[in-house]
C-alpha cells in the first residue's frame, strides 16, 4: 500500500516538475529544425508550427534567447499572428534583453492587432517594457495613430530612451500623429540631444501639418548639436512652402549669420524660384561660413543648390589655406552638377591637393560633371591614395557609356595592387557596358590570371550586350584553372546566346567523361 503511495506521489511531483508530453517535446524538435542547414528541412518546420499556432508559441518565446535562430522564430511567430501577441506581451517583461528586444520586433512586425496591448503596456512601471513597447510601435508605422495620445505621454517619461522610442514611433506615423505637434514642440527643448534631433526628425515626418512648429525649428538652428541643428533645418524642408515664409524673414537677420546658413539651406533645397533667388542674394556670406567650422557643411549645401551663380565664388573657395573649405567647396561644386563645367581645370589640379578628402571630393564633383571630366578621372587612377583610385572608377562607371574613353584606363587598372579599387574597376566597366567589350575582348589575352577572370565576370554583367566577347569566352572555357572554366562558363550563360549554351553544355559534358 506504502509503495503504491509514493509511486503516485511520485508522479504528481514529476507532473509538477514540468514533465513533457509527447506533443511538447515534438514542437521543441520543430523549433530546433527552424535553424536547420537544409533549407528545405527549416521550411518544413516552420510550415507546421505555424499549423500548430498558440500551442507552439510557448516553446518559440522560449527559444527567443538563442541569439543563432532568431530571424526563424521571429518569421515564425509573425506568421501564427494573434495567437502570438499575449505570450510576446508577457516576454516584453522577459529578464532576457534579447528576449525582450526579439518581442518587441517581433509585435512590431505583427502589426495592428498588437496596438490595444501596447496602449496598456506604455504605462507600465518597468521603463524597460515601456521603450520596447513604443519601439515596436514605431515599427507599426501608421497603423498605430491609434496609440498617439498614449505616445504624447510617452514624451514626459522621466527616462530617456523611452521619449527616444516615442520620438521615434511618432516618425513612423507620419502625417497621422499630426495631433502630436504641440507636445513635440515642447520636446524640442530636451535635455537629451537624440531627443531633440528625433523630434525635429517627426516634425519633418508630419510634413505640412507641422506648420506651427516652423518658428521653434528655426529656434533650434542655434542648437548646440550639429546633427540637431540639421535635422531641424530638414524637418523645415520637408514642411515645404508654408515654412518659406518665416524662413525668408530669417535671412533678412543680419544678426544671426550661422542661422542663415542653415535657413539658406532648407530654402535652396525647398527650390522654389524665389527661395533660390534669395540664396543667392547672400552668397558672400555663404563663402564666409565656409569658414565656420559650425555652419560649413549647411553653407555648403546651400550653395549647391545655387547652380551656376555659386560656381565663380566655389572655385575661389578651392584656393583656401583650410583643407576642410576646399572638400566642402568641392562637395558644393558637386551638388551643381554639369551646371560646374567651369570649375573643371581647378578640379584638376584639386586631385594633386595634399589633402586626400579633398582629393577623393574632387572625383566625385569630376563625375557628376560628366564627360569633360573623364580626362582628370583617367589621370586619377593613378593617384598613390587608394580612395581617391576607387572614387575616380566609381565617378566614371556612374557617367555610364560617357565615360568610354576610359576603358583601356579602367582594363590596365584591374591590376591594381588594392582589391577594393579592382573591385570598383570591374564596376565601372560593367556600368560603361558594350561600348566597352572589344577592350575586354583584348583583355580576356591577358597574362595575368586575375585580369582574364575579373574580365570574364564584367562581360557576364553587361550580357547580351557582350554577344561579340562569345568566341573568346569559348576560348577561356579551355583555361587549366577551374576558376576560370568556371566565370567562362557563367559569362556565357549569361550572354544567353545559342552559341554560348552551346558550348557550356559541351563543356560540361567533356568535364562529366573526365
Amino acid at each position: 500500500m506504502m509503495k503504491s503511495i509514493s509511486c503516485i506521489l511520485l508522479v504528481c511531483l514529476l507532473s509538477l516538475m514540468g514533465c513533457e508530453t509527447q506533443e511538447q517535446k515534438e514542437v521543441k524538435r520543430l523549433v530546433r529544425e527552424l535553424k536547420h542547414e537544409n533549407p528545405e528541412v527549416s521550411f518544413k518546420a516552420e510550415e507546421v508550427l505555424v499549423k500548430i499556432g498558440k500551442d507552439a508559441v510557448p516553446a518559440l518565446i522560449q527559444a527567443l534567447k538563442d541569439q543563432g535562430v532568431s530571424f526563424e522564430l521571429e518569421e515564425t511567430l509573425v506568421k501564427i499572428g494573434k495567437d502570438a501577441v499575449p505570450a510576446l506581451i508577457q516576454a516584453l517583461q522577459d529578464q532576457n534583453k534579447f528576449v525582450r528586444g526579439r518581442a518587441a520586433r517581433t509585435l512590431g512586425t505583427i502589426g495592428k492587432v498588437a496596438v490595444p496591448a501596447f496602449i496598456k503596456l506604455l504605462r507600465d512601471k518597468d521603463r524597460d517594457v515601456r521603450r520596447n513597447t513604443t519601439w515596436a510601435l514605431g515599427r507599426i508605422g501608421k497603423g498605430s495613430n491609434d496609440a498617439v495620445s498614449v505616445l504624447v505621454q510617452a514624451l514626459q517619461d522621466q527616462d530617456a530612451t523611452v521619449r527616444r522610442a516615442a520620438t521615434f514611433a511618432l516618425a513612423g506615423i507620419g502625417e497621422g500623429a499630426v495631433n502630436a505637434v504641440p507636445a513635440l514642440i515642447q520636446v524640442l527643448r530636451d535635455e537629451d540631444e537624440i531627443v531633440r534631433w528625433d523630434a525635429a526628425y517627426a516634425l519633418g515626418s508630419i510634413g505640412e501639418g507641422a506648420v506651427n512648429a516652423v518658428p521653434a525649428l528655426i529656434q533650434l538652428l542655434r542648437d548646440e548639436d550639429e546633427v540637431v541643428r540639421l535635422s531641424a533645418a530638414g524637418a523645415l524642408v520637408k514642411i515645404g512652402k508654408d515654412a518659406v515664409p518665416a524662413l525668408m524673414q530669417v535671412l533678412q537677420n543680419k544678426e544671426d549669420p550661422d542661422v542663415r546658413a542653415y535657413v539658406a539651406w532648407a530654402l535652396g533645397t525647398i527650390g522654389i524660384p524665389e527661395t533660390i533667388k534669395a540664396t543667392v542674394e547672400i552668397l558672400p556670406e555663404l563663402i564666409q561660413a565656409l569658414q565656420d567650422s559650425a555652419v560649413r557643411g549647411a553653407a555648403a549645401g546651400a550653395l549647391g543648390t545655387m547652380g551656376k551663380d555659386a560656381v565663380p565664388a566655389l572655385i575661389q573657395a578651392l584656393q583656401d589655406q583650410d583643407p576642410e573649405v576646399r572638400a566642402y567647396a568641392t562637395k558644393a561644386l558637386g551638388s551643381i552638377g554639369e551646371g560646374a563645367v567651369d570649375a573643371v581645370p581647378v578640379l584638376i589640379q584639386a586631385l594633386q591637393d595634399p589633402d586626400f578628402h579633398v582629393r577623393g571630393a574632387a572625383v566625385v564633383t569630376l563625375g557628376t560633371i560628366g564627360k569633360d571630366a573623364v580626362p582628370a578621372l583617367i589621370q586619377a587612377l593613378q593617384d598613390q591614395e587608394w580612395s581617391v583610385r576607387v572614387n575616380a572608377t566609381r565617378a566614371l562607371g556612374s557617367m555610364g557609356e560617357g565615360a568610354v574613353d576610359a576603358v583601356p584606363a579602367l582594363i590596365k587598372a584591374l591590376q591594381d595592387e588594392d582589391a577594393t579599387v579592382r573591385r570598383t574597376v570591374t564596376f565601372a566597366l560593367g556600368k560603361i557596358g558594350k561600348d566597352a567589350v572589344p577592350a575586354l575582348i583584348q583583355a580576356l589575352q591577358n597574362p595575368d590570371p586575375e585580369v582574364r577572370f575579373s574580365t570574364a565576370r564584367i562581360l557576364g554583367s553587361i550580357g547580351k550586350g557582350a554577344v561579340d566577347a562569345v568566341p573568346a569566352l569559348i576560348q577561356l572555357l579551355q583555361e587549366h584553372d577551374p576558376e576560370g572554366r568556371g566565370v567562362a562558363a557563367e559569362a556565357l550563360e549569361k550572354i544567353d546566346t545559342p552559341e554560348a549554351l552551346k558550348a557550356v553544355k559541351e563543356h560540361e559534358f567533356l568535364q562529366q567523361l573526365r
